[in-house]
Order: C-alpha cells, then sequence, then structure tokens
C-alpha cells in the first residue's frame, strides 16, 4: 500500500470526514499479507510540518513514513506556489516491492502514476486505486482510473474507515 499523503488529506476534506489509519492497516491485514504500508507526504520548506503528530503516529504504528521538503516556485505579484508532488517516489516504492507483491494498492488520484501502473502490470501485479470522484474537478485522473485494475472510491471505503472521535 502506497500513500500519497497530500492526495488523501484532500480527498478526504473534500468528502468531509476523516480516516482512522488503524483500521486501514487492519483492512489490508485482514485480507491479504501486507508488504508494506508507505505514507508519503510534503512538509513546507523552512518550517516544521503542521501534520508532525500524525506522521509521528502513523511511524508508530506501522507505517513507513517518507517525508518530502516542498519546494516553492516564483509567481506574478511575488506570490509562491508550492510545488507539490511526490509521484516520482511513490513510483520507485512501486517499483522496488515489486518482486514481493501480487497486489499493489495506491491512494492516489495522480495520472502521472498511469506510466508506473503499466510497468507494474506488466509484471502481472493487479494495481488498484483509491480515490474521490466527489469533487468537482474528480481527484483521480481519468487516465490513471483507466490503468488500474480496480478503482475504489474513499467514499465507499468510509463505513469501514471512519474515524470515530471520543465526545468530551
Amino acid at each position: 500500500m502506497i500513500i500519497d499523503g497530500e492526495s488523501l488529506h484532500h480527498a478526504l476534506r473534500m468528502i468531509g470526514t476523516d480516516i482512522d489509519y488503524k483500521k486501514l492497516l487492519g483492512m489490508f491485514f485482514g485480507q491479504s499479507f501486507l508488504v508494506s504500508a508507505t505514507y508519503h507526504a510534503i512538509a513546507p520548506s523552512g518550517e516544521p510540518s503542521g501534520r508532525r503528530a500524525l506522521l509521528d503516529w502513523l511511524e508508530y504504528n506501522g507505517y513507513r513514513v517518507r517525508e518530502k521538503r516542498g519546494r516553492f516556485t516564483a509567481r506574478s505579484a511575488g506570490r509562491g506556489a508550492q510545488e507539490e508532488g511526490v509521484s516520482l517516489e511513490m513510483a520507485v516504492d512501486a517499483l522496488d516491492i515489486t518482486p514481493r507483491i501480487d497486489n499493489l494498492v495506491l491512494f492516489s488520484g495522480d495520472g502521472d502514476l498511469a506510466p508506473v501502473v503499466r510497468a507494474v502490470q506488466r509484471k502481472g501485479i493487479c494495481v488498484s486505486a483509491v480515490s474521490t470522484l466527489a469533487s468537482k474537478p474528480p481527484l483521480i485522473a481519468d487516465r490513471l482510473r483507466r490503468q488500474v485494475d480496480r478503482y475504489f472510491d474513499l467514499r465507499d471505503l468510509m463505513p469501514h474507515l471512519h474515524l470515530q472521535r471520543n465526545a468530551s
């Protein structure tokens, strides 16, 4: 399982919920042998990550966290835009684990991953993508959704993964 943290966070905001990462691991451990669960995150350059508590929790609870420092590019009127993207790192991870897997689950909607999905499929591996079509525009690129063997909409998984918050 390879997770684009920024993409998942955005998808969860769009559908108005939060995920229980412990339940997510349990879902995959219960149905198959999980080789690894990698969570890719972007941290703004020069600042500590606002999601540090989540990343620490993930590391302590079975996820491998890969944090990439964000880079900014100049835009008009002196404004900057963060260059997001962990697709290259996710692609390398996917290709690294192919000798040990028969199924790959990508939590991402990034169309740039379609060529990597093709390469993984050529090795006989089934690839699934988890994202959402609930947003306008959809968070999963059409070319990725068409390339994967299976697509799961995050909305459909949330009854099993929804984070129950304690009432205080």
